[in-house]
């Protein structure tokens, strides 16, 4: 998997022009932030890193469990928009590193993994999944756009 630094533009796959920032991108031997998450977030971050908003070509294991049976493996990415405005896009594997190595994403991706405007199946980069509009995330008070 690629490594890209915290908050920086996104670049990797398509962006639809819009701003996007990288969270969660990590690599073997570099630093990242850790500490504790709540259980909410990381029953939110699990169900959309399930179903992810752009599929990659094979699938990739995590770094830091090498040599170990590994839970989950990355296969995709989530994009996702805060009440701040900012879209961010994640590795599927940031439920893994969050949860496994108390890696410890920005408060703002945090709060947009929590109570999202939208996510980026409102703007067709998955058009095959029709979950966007989930009750979970529906009843942590999200307005997710495009819902019916």
């Amino acid at each position: 998997m690629a490594f890209f630094a915290e908050l920086s533009p996104h670049s990797y796959t398509p962006t639809a022009e819009l701003e996007i920032l990288n969270v969660g991108w990590l690599d073997e031997g570099l630093p990242f932030t850790v500490g504790l998450t709540s259980a909410c977030f990381h029953e939110a971050s699990l169900e959309l890193c399930e179903h992810p908003n752009i599929l990659h070509r094979g699938a990739h294991n995590c770094w830091f469990c090498r040599g170990k049976l590994q839970d989950m493996t990355g296969k995709g990415q989530i994009r996702i928009i805060g009440n701040s405005g900012t879209w961010y896009a994640a590795p599927t594997l940031v439920h893994h590193y969050v949860t496994q190595h108390n890696y410890s994403p920005p408060p703002d991706f945090i709060e947009a993994v929590l109570s999202p405007i939208a996510v980026g199946t409102d703007y067709c980069w998955n058009p095959g999944f029709v979950g966007h509009g989930s009750s979970r995330r529906q009843n942590r008070g999200a307005n997710n756009m495009g819902d019916s």
